[in-house]
C-alpha cells in the first residue's frame, strides 16, 4: 500500500521486506538499502501472533526500531514515517 502511494505520485522507493529475506535486524544491509534515501517509511514491525515468542516480538520491534534510527543517522537521513501497529486498536485480541 504504501509503495503504491508513494508511486502514484511520482516518488521513487528502496523495498525493504521481509517478505522477500530482507532483514531489518541486519543493520549493515538495512544501511546500504538506504544509502540513497531521503527519508524511511517504517512499517516493520511483529504482531506478537501465535507462533512468535515474546523475545522475537521484542527483537525485531525494539532493535528493528532502533536499527532503522541509527541507519537514518549513518545516512543522514532527515525523515523518518513510522507507522504503528494495527494491534493498539485491538484488532488482533485473543478471543
Amino acid at each position: 500500500m504504501v509503495c503504491s502511494v508513494l508511486a502514484s505520485n511520482g516518488d521513487t522507493y528502496v523495498g525493504f521486506d521481509a517478505s522477500v529475506s530482507d532483514d531489518i535486524l541486519d543493520f549493515q544491509a538495512l544501511t546500504m538499502a538506504a544509502e540513497s534515501c531521503d527519508a524511511i517509511v517504517h512499517s516493520a514491525a511483529l504482531l506478537g501472533t501465535r507462533g512468535q515468542t515474546p523475545g522475537q516480538v521484542m527483537e525485531v520491534n525494539l532493535q528493528g526500531t532502533w536499527n532503522v534510527l541509527s541507519c537514518a543517522l549513518a545516512n543522514k537521513i532527515p525523515r523518518i514515517v513510522f507507522l504503528s501497529s494495527v494491534d493498539v486498536l485491538g484488532v488482533l485480541k485473543e478471543k
